[in-house]
């Protein structure tokens, strides 16, 4: 059987009513809900036009992806994101 991993749960802030969100950051944390979780994915996939996804990288990959964004500049997850959407566009003739 798979090994599961312990991930530390999600937290939001319980911010009272009326509270003046410009001012020093007031509440209590709790555990986010599954459906807080959700919530919170679909609307920063809305805001940037863009889906969450998981992949399982070796640790070397990543750290030698890590190195070359930072090199150019980048985060890596957007330096795997160009080199996806460069092969794609690269290799459109066969979709």
């Amino acid at each position: 059987m798979a090994k599961t991993e312990n991930k530390p749960k999600a937290k939001v802030r319980v911010v009272p009513p009326n509270a003046d969100l410009d001012a020093a950051p007031s509440g209590e944390w709790r555990e986010a809900t599954a459906e807080e979780t959700a919530q919170h994915h679909k609307e920063v996939d809305e805001i940037t036009g863009k889906k969450m996804v998981s992949f399982r990288f070796d640790p070397e990959l990543i750290e030698k992806l890590r190195i070359l964004a930072k090199k150019d500049g980048l985060g890596y997850q957007t330096l795997v994101r160009q080199v996806l959407s460069r092969y794609v566009e690269e290799n459109k003739s066969r979709l």
